[in-house]
């Protein structure tokens, strides 16, 4: 049954493992470990804290196995704003334009495919996607701390479900990091804010542009971060873009570019929330799964037009 579910996942282009429920625990020690290393920051802290005791929802059957999929997102999605008389083209990094369609395209088709066999899967958006990645040999780490899956690079959504499925492999991977990563220093030399370091596995968040420039526009950038380091409209995808592992995925699954007129980029700018927007406005911004971040907008946005 595993062997056909991931199977079925290839043929959607996406990739898969299927893991034992019973190493939820296994995972939880792992938090717990990592809590204990006193190597985490604060932002990391308060990430792993919640993995420590995974609580499994009530749902209408017996879990039995996690399926974490990986889903090919576009490496890079360009938003135009047209801004005083010029078009100035913006970058979007991956996995945010697909962050919530991803996990409902996988789940359909995967209720489908396994309903005439009597299984059940459910979104499971508090699992700690990496962590089971790694574990259950779907994903390796690279130096700066993102997963990487064979055929797909860095560039994906990673989509845990919980299932009914039987599991009874004893799957369970140990962690490393790329042996490409042990002679390259293309992601820690070219990250604009010295995030990732030599001496250490873990990254470090306090120093990550992508930590910055999710969080509303009341908080401004620190004093050190240099305008030259800002390259998206939020998130940050230097690591991603210089990695040689990705090299053959940069352009894959291109989209048109979304376009902004001057008053939508005005408004943006404002920071409108989005109840006085336009429909069409309202259109642009759920195709590019922006709302989340619509708060941040007027700060980065400021800095990139200019």
């Amino acid at each position: 049954m595993v062997g056909l579910i991931e199977k079925e996942v290839k043929k959607h282009g996406d990739r898969a493992k299927v893991f034992p429920a019973r190493n939820l625990k296994r995972l939880e020690q792992d938090s717990r470990n990592t809590m204990d290393s006193g190597l985490l920051d604060k932002f990391q802290k308060n990430i792993v804290n919640g993995f420590q005791d995974i609580n499994l929802p009530n749902l209408d059957f017996t879990i039995r196995s996690i399926i974490i999929v990986a889903s090919p997102s576009p490496s890079t999605v360009t938003v135009n704003f047209n801004w005083q008389g010029e078009k100035v083209p913006l970058k979007l990094p991956s996995t945010y334009m697909d962050m919530t369609t991803a996990p409902l395209r996988i789940e359909n088709y995967l209720s489908d495919f396994l309903k005439s066999m009597g299984y059940q899967i459910k979104y499971a958006p508090r699992l700690p996607r990496n962590l089971l990645a790694a574990r259950s040999g779907l994903g390796t780490y690279g130096r700066n701390n993102l997963c990487y899956v064979e055929g797909l690079g860095s560039f994906i959504n990673l989509v845990p479900f919980y299932s009914n499925i039987p599991c009874e492999d004893d799957i369970w991977h140990e962690m490393f990091q790329m042996d490409i990563c042990k002679g390259c220093r293309d992601c820690l030399d070219n990250c604009p804010t010295g995030a990732i370091v030599e001496d250490r596995f873990l990254i470090k968040t306090e120093r990550c542009l992508t930590y910055y420039n999710e969080v509303d526009s009341k908080w401004d950038f620190p004093e050190w971060v240099d305008k030259s380091s800002h390259n998206s409209i939020y998130g940050c995808s230097r690591c991603q873009d210089v990695c040689p592992v990705n090299k053959r995925y940069i352009d894959d699954n291109k989209i048109k570019p979304i376009e902004f007129t001057e008053e939508e980029t005005s408004l943006l700018l404002e920071g409108k929330p989005i109840e006085e927007l336009s429909r069409r406005m309202k259109r642009k911004i759920k195709v590019l799964n922006m709302s989340d971040y619509l708060a941040a907008l007027p700060r980065n946005l400021n800095i990139l037009l200019k």
